[in-house]
């Protein structure tokens, strides 16, 4: 799951948001908790 499906990824500049939401792209594994 990407958090631009969630419209939180609508801007480009580096917030520390979204390098939080970048790390934990990397980090969880989402295809494994959604069914």
């Amino acid at each position: 799951m990407k958090q631009s499906s969630l419209g939180l990824g609508t801007s480009t500049k580096r917030t520390r948001r979204r390098e939080f939401l970048d790390e934990m792209d990397r980090v969880v594994p989402w295809s494994d908790l959604v069914v």
